[in-house]
């Protein structure tokens, strides 16, 4: 019987989703983690001028295309370097969180690299208010920037908002997620 749980408390092993990897596709695999949380370092504020529900925010900076899956993928801590469209939401975190899941940076890779959306948990506060999707870089939670922010440094700043509490975040879409979700090596 005990032969049937063999795959309990084991790891899942798939290769690294980091930019490297990516552009040269061959890093070798390693253990890596996603938090159902989000993220923090100190920054600037985010440019929500007369809030709106959810705006979206033209990036003067960035260029009138998006990265692609082609494209060379520059990491940046400047919000005002990212290329991209740049959208604000507002979201009341839940008793589960805010239902959104974080892939990046997680301390496993030898270079910064943005927190995405992994995944959107379906009937979460996320889930419901229809903005975040799948490889949305986050950028801004309330009015600390997170680019560069590890996803432990993520959970402490959400794990600090209180159930109720509304979020501001704003996220730059258009950069391509860095692996398969579907994928379930």
């Amino acid at each position: 019987m005990n032969g049937h749980f063999s795959h309990v408390n084991k790891r899942t092993q798939y290769e690294r989703p980091s930019y490297a990897a990516y552009l040269k596709n061959n890093e070798p695999a390693a253990t890596t983690q996603s938090y159902p949380c989000a993220v923090g370092s100190s920054g600037g504020k985010p440019n929500t001028g007369n809030f709106q529900r959810h705006s979206a925010l033209s990036n003067s900076n960035a260029s009138s295309s998006h990265p692609t899956n082609s494209a060379v993928v520059t990491f940046t801590r400047d919000p005002s370097q990212l290329q991209g469209e740049l959208l604000t939401t507002r979201i009341i975190k839940g008793p589960k969180g805010l239902g959104f899941t974080l892939i990046g940076n997680d301390g496993s890779s030898l270079q910064d690299e943005f927190l995405q959306i992994k995944n959107v948990i379906p009937g979460g506060p996320a889930h419901r208010d229809g903005i975040l999707q799948m490889g949305d870089i986050l950028v801004f939670v309330n009015n600390d920037c997170v680019l560069g922010a590890t996803q432990a440094q993520a959970c402490q700043i959400f794990q600090s908002i209180g159930v109720g509490e509304l979020v501001t975040l704003q996220i730059c879409r258009g950069y391509p997620l860095l692996f398969d979700p579907k994928n379930k090596v």
